[in-house]
């Protein structure tokens, strides 16, 4: 009705003060407006701000982040809209609240200061705040099993090398039972944070193991003889059995912190309860306004059944760091891809896993994952 969409910011200027915001006109529409808003503004400000839904004839604004922070009052927020939200004609169910909560101290980093990363995109904005009682993350672990090994073969879910160093770093081999052995130990030596693939035609198997620091945080296997790829430990030794046999071929190369990690959460994370109620591109502004303000290392899938295909948009301790094509096997940093997505495939399913990187203590967790020795000692 507007031509505007979720999120898009809009120019306004204000007319008058009403209830917690402003009556104000909107740039380009003869429609009435108002914007929600705890800062004080004087009658002729013209301000931007960002469009949330049609509501009683009016459009309903937010304001754009411009104040200092200050601390955030959840238990004031669960209302926060209820009286401008009903009778919605056009109603993303996009909470929005009156200030952003301070900055999550910073933590000790699981990775080394001068390690080279995947740059991150500056172009992703996050319009809001999300009350707490909007995301719920499930309690346990295990990722977004669900969405990836019934995907295809499920090692097209790993992402490929994303610069040059990754693609000049990588290596074709074949491994015997001795070499097995010697190759484990390099990695784990080298703490290797990578990708490596397995494949053999023998028994037509394929397998992935995600590593950071040598340790293995996330794996897939699947043969002819499974419906359903493996995953976890089980996964990982039938990998490692699998490298031992004489046709078996392994590609090996490495990969950012900043986009290992994020994958990671497929298979370690916990995943956020799915809001069926909320249209798709809604909750999925819903969930990385939610991920970036806490912070947090996350990886959300973009399933569109349909057409079976599947984007994975990668978080790295808050940062949208890019989107990965699965089909395509195509990674690109352009975060803002996304809008794109959901103009495109409308039958788009959000799904996000987060993965705790510190433990309890604010200390980067040392344990993360699978140790390969560990499991190859099982082996013998």
């Amino acid at each position: 009705m507007t031509g505007f969409k979720a999120g898009q910011n809009v120019p306004c200027r204000i007319v008058r003060a009403e209830g917690d915001g402003y009556v104000v006109t909107v740039e380009g529409v003869d429609q009435p407006g108002f914007l929600k808003t705890p800062r004080k503004l004087q009658k002729g400000d013209k301000i931007l701000g960002v469009f949330v839904c049609v509501t009683n004839g009016r459009i309903l604004l937010s304001q754009l982040f411009e104040a200092p922070r200050t601390t955030h009052r959840w238990e004031k927020d669960k209302a926060d809209w209820g009286e401008h939200l009903s009778n919605a004609e056009d109603l993303p169910e996009q909470p929005h609240g009156n200030d952003r909560p301070d900055p999550p101290k910073r933590k000790t980093r699981p990775h080394k200061p001068n390690e080279e990363q995947a740059a991150p995109t500056k172009s992703h904005q996050h319009l809001s705040v999300v009350p707490q009682d909007k995301i719920t993350v499930l309690p346990g672990g295990g990722g977004g099993s669900g969405s990836i090994f019934r995907y295809k073969r499920s090692t097209d879910v790993f992402v490929p090398p994303v610069d040059l160093k990754s693609i000049r770093a990588a290596k074709n081999f074949k491994v015997t039972s001795k070499g097995l052995q010697e190759l484990i130990e390099e990695m784990e030596s080298l703490q290797h944070s990578g990708c490596i693939k397995v494949s053999s035609e023998g028994q037509n198997s394929r397998a992935a193991a995600l590593l950071y620091a040598g340790r293995v945080v996330g794996c897939t296997f699947s043969c002819k003889n499974s419906i359903d790829a493996l995953s976890g430990e089980e996964a990982v030794a039938a990998m490692l059995a699998s490298m031992q046999e004489e046709d078996c071929a392994v590609n090996s190369y490495t990969l950012p912190t900043n986009v290992v990690l994020p994958m990671a959460a497929l298979f370690l994370g916990q995943p956020v309860e799915r809001k069926e109620h909320v249209a798709a591109v809604d909750y999925y502004n819903m969930v990385t306004n939610y991920v970036a303000e806490k912070d947090h290392t996350a990886c959300i899938t973009l399933i569109h059944p349909n057409h079976r295909l599947m984007h994975m948009v990668l978080f790295f301790r808050g940062q949208a760091i890019g989107i990965f094509a699965v089909d395509t096997q195509k990674f690109t940093h352009n975060i803002d891809a996304t809008a794109e997505l959901f103009e495109k495939y409308e039958d788009t399913i959000v799904d996000t896993c987060i993965v705790a990187l510190d433990d309890p203590d604010g200390n980067a967790k040392s344990d993360l994952g699978y140790s390969l020795t560990d499991i190859y000692s099982r082996l013998k």
